[in-house]
């Protein structure tokens, strides 16, 4: 009887060890699992770019007692044994290796729970890694298409639009220079008022050239100040009817909005640039009327420049501040095809905001804001008249 009793303890002592054992073991994968769920979730949440492994590298360091955790990824061969005390463990995708994961630091050596959670974790760095350096390579291929596309625009619009306007300028100096034929006054000021024309077209395009170059590569500087915006656009509006003398535009700017705080320079090519490109849709259209409203919305100053052409269908008016980029014509040119990019470059230099809508009854309306001058500018100006519409 007695050796049934140690018989049954024996066999129940093998029995709760097994279960011991076996408990520790669950409680171990837990462990396991719960480290990686919680390194899993931190790479997860990386974001790209440079030290954005920082925090996830130094909790792998802590949790498995090393000094430092260090990402290299390059393309070179794995050396399988690290120089100092440590560990390396390599980085592949697919078969190629890119990259390695270095783990400074004395400690003993890695339980099998703890290589198998390191081993995991590792080969989850290389997938986000690979995913950041393919993120990478899109974007740096996205840039290089832009600039590609830009270089192509700017050679096709330098053959195409500076060629018209020289060629209009050496006709008429040629005729003027030829001795086969007399000239009448009237027609040597014809001649010379084409000249005229063509030289302030051609000086136009070079600056948005200039004004592009200098917005692309960063160089500007807003010298923001109270500025008056009626007599800013004023003298936009009486350059443009010199060049499209059948315009009828007309100007009004509520006292509230007389005046902004804007570079000067700034303003008059923003301004300068919105009617050309209104002039130029409603005279293709045949509507001569364009209405420039200028009015205090939410404590920002909105101008409003409405003309009543082909107007811009909705789909196509992401792309209409793109350099280059023109609604009606597949060709590339410099003069609306940059004006409006330019328009938005120079707006955010200055802390404004450039937007297109519909005009009631058809047509484009463009509308740009910017902060309104302190009091002080304000009561020095005084609020600009309205003006009558000019012919």
């Amino acid at each position: 009887m007695l050796f049934v009793f140690l018989g049954l303890s024996i066999l129940i002592s093998a029995a709760l060890a097994r279960a011991s054992e076996r408990a520790e073991a669950a409680e171990s994968r837990e462990a396991e699992l719960a480290s990686l769920q919680e390194l899993s979730a931190q790479l997860v949440a990386l974001g790209t770019g440079e030290g954005s492994y920082e925090a996830v590298l130094s909790r792998v360091a802590r949790l498995f007692g090393f000094s430092s955790a260090t990402l290299v990824l390059d393309e070179a061969p794995l050396a399988p044994v690290p120089a100092g005390p440590g560990m390396v463990l390599g980085l592949s995708v697919g078969g190629r290796c890119f990259g390695r994961l270095v783990l400074d630091g004395e400690r003993p050596s890695l339980t099998e729970a703890e290589a198998r959670v390191l081993r995991a974790f590792s080969d989850q760095l290389a997938v986000v890694a690979e995913r950041d350096r393919l993120s990478k390579a899109a974007m740096d291929a996205q840039v290089y298409r832009q600039t590609d596309h830009l270089r192509r625009s700017l050679l096709a619009a330098v053959s195409h639009d500076l060629r018209s306007p020289l060629a209009a300028i050496k006709a008429s100096v040629t005729d003027l220079l030829g001795g086969d034929a007399e000239h009448s006054p009237d027609d040597v000021r014809e001649a010379l008022e084409s000249v005229n024309l063509e030289t302030e077209r051609l000086a136009s395009m070079i600056a948005n050239l200039l004004d592009m170059s200098r917005i692309e590569g960063g160089t500007l500087r807003a010298r923001l100040q109270g500025v008056d915006l009626g007599e800013v656009l004023s003298e936009c509006v009486d350059r443009v009817i010199l060049r499209w003398p059948q315009l009828s535009i007309s100007l009004n700017i509520d006292d509230d909005a007389a005046a902004v705080r804007a570079d000067p320079v700034f303003l008059d090519r923003v301004g300068a640039n919105l009617l050309e490109n209104a002039a130029k849709a409603a005279s293709d259209a045949g509507r001569v009327g364009i209405e420039i409203e200028a009015r205090c919305d939410g404590g920002r100053v909105v101008v409003a420049v409405a003309d009543h052409g082909a107007g811009v269908p909705p789909e196509l008016r992401k792309g209409l501040f793109f350099p280059f980029y023109q609604v009606n014509e597949r060709t590339t040119h410099l003069g609306t095809g940059l004006g409006l990019a330019i328009c938005k470059g120079f707006l955010a230099l200055m802390g404004g905001e450039i937007w297109v809508g519909e005009t009631p009854g058809g047509g484009a309306t463009l509308r740009f804001s910017l902060q309104p001058a302190g009091t002080q500018a304000i009561a020095g100006m005084g609020g600009s008249p309205d003006m009558s519409p000019r012919v």
